[in-house]
């Protein structure tokens, strides 16, 4: 099976979507299928093994891929990368990977209206429930994988020097300042001073860094910026609480940074964004997306008043999102449609 993967962002962009292309791609070439990416992305020097990257192809260069391709997968449905693909009559399977917001907004809404009728024409595939609802897709979703080759449990005498873990892009809407307002509510009602780490980079990454440089010595502060998918299972090995404070200026289609950490056997804290509930696990706390004392009080309870953990539940939560067995699902998916 020759198989078109078309992502438009992808490194050295970082996100949920751009690592869950890289994901799918190895594991379909691991099970004897032929990949080439596709992305408007310009160059970087970040390989990505076995796997050709086109970028910012031509109009030319997209019909010829069009030729070569059994299908088309597209992460995030667009009209501008695909029309040479349904020109030829590829057959079409876009994915789903973010939420329907409300807006008052034209252009937002013109775009959101475009992606209706994509997921209409295409053979789409939601990646998770919350998603397939917003966008009113009726086709079964295939929940997003998280790689156990790179997440999994350390070993029992591992000891998790972090308190609080945050990994993600570095803006606003991710809730970074939802969580440095929460912990200057948190500090008097601790029992010890918190090691809070932040993972990763982004537009609101100076803010940040000023405010951990203000905040006082309360809370200590660790921040490492980005780091690769095997040094990041690393620090959330090392960690006791994965916090995923999304803001309501975000909606979460199915976050792959909570089932990363819950691999790695990290509690979870989140705001209720989206379709983040299907990614925390039977035991994750959910919390109002924005609200800095929910937030602040879910993080002091935990801390403070740790609970065993049913880690039967959990791995059995884990054992149908890996990667090859989700990627034998949508291998499966193709060959249903297109043989």
């Amino acid at each position: 099976m020759k198989i078109l993967l078309s992502s438009k962002r992808f490194l050295p962009t970082l996100g949920g979507s751009v690592n869950y292309a890289i994901m799918l791609a190895g594991a379909f070439r691991r099970k004897g299928a032929d990949v080439i990416i596709m992305t408007r992305t310009p160059g970087s020097d970040e390989p990505v093994p076995n796997c050709q990257v086109v970028r910012c192809p031509t109009v030319k260069r997209r019909f010829e891929l069009a030729a070569w391709a059994d299908l088309i997968f597209q992460v995030e449905a667009s009209w501008q990368d695909v029309w040479p693909f349904i020109v030829l009559g590829v057959p079409w399977f876009p994915t789903i990977h973010c939420g329907k917001i409300h807006s008052s907004s034209l252009t937002r809404n013109f775009a959101q209206l475009g992606l209706s009728v994509a997921y209409r024409l295409g053979k789409t595939i939601p990646v998770g429930d919350q998603v397939a609802k917003d966008w009113s897709v009726r086709n079964a979703p295939i929940h997003n994988p998280y790689d156990d080759l790179v997440f999994y449990e350390p070993d029992a005498e591992t000891e998790r020097m972090i308190d609080l873990l945050f990994v993600g892009r570095l803006e606003a809407s991710k809730g970074i300042f939802v969580l440095i307002e929460a912990l200057k509510q948190i500090g008097p009602g601790l029992k010890k001073i918190p090691v809070c780490c932040f993972v990763g980079d982004g537009s609101d990454d100076a803010r940040l860094k000023k405010a951990i440089t203000e905040f006082g010595p309360s809370v200590e502060f660790k921040y490492l910026g980005r780091l690769s998918p095997e040094a990041v299972a690393e620090q959330m090995r090392s960690s006791k609480i994965l916090v995923f404070p999304t803001t309501p200026e975000w909606i979460e289609a199915s976050p792959l940074t909570p089932l990363e950490a819950l691999a790695c056997g990290c509690r979870i804290i989140a705001a209720d964004s989206g379709g983040t509930r299907e990614n925390i696990g039977p035991d994750g706390v959910l919390v109002t997306s924005g609200d800095v004392s929910a937030l602040a009080n879910a993080i002091l309870q935990m801390l403070n008043e740790p609970t065993a953990r049913d880690m039967g539940s959990i791995r059995s939560f884990l054992a149908d999102r890996t990667l090859d067995k989700t990627a034998a699902k949508y291998l499966k998916r193709f060959s249903d449609s297109i043989l």
